[in-house]
């Protein structure tokens, strides 16, 4: 099974077209994201 993170990255990638601009820590300790912040 994916983890909660992943899918939710993987939804928003569909959705919006580009990947999280910020780390996502899910309910079941899954995170995905980059590491670093955005430099805007």
């Amino acid at each position: 099974m994916a983890h909660a993170a992943g899918r939710l990255a993987a939804l928003v990638n569909e959705v919006l077209g580009a990947s999280l601009p910020l780390r996502v820590r899910a309910w079941d300790g899954s995170e995905a994201g980059p590491w670093t912040p955005p430099s805007w």
